[in-house]
C-alpha cells in the first residue's frame, strides 16, 4: 500500500478544481493527475478520501 497525499490543488477557475499534485509516499514523487481521475479512483473504491487521518 501506498500513501498518497493532495500537495497542491489547481483551480481552473474559481470554483472548479482542475489537478491535483499528488505526493506519493514512500518513493516521495510528486504526480500531477487530473481532478477528474482522482475523483473517479475514490468513487471506485481505489482510493480512500480522508481529511482528518490518524493511525491507530
Amino acid at each position: 500500500m501506498r500513501t498518497i497525499v493532495v500537495f497542491r490543488i489547481h483551480f481552473s477557475n474559481a470554483a472548479t478544481v482542475g489537478s491535483y499534485e499528488l505526493l506519493v509516499i514512500p518513493t516521495m514523487k510528486i504526480a500531477t493527475r487530473s481532478a477528474n481521475y482522482v475523483a473517479e479512483l475514490v468513487q471506485s473504491g481505489k482510493m480512500q478520501f480522508c481529511r482528518e487521518c490518524e493511525r491507530v
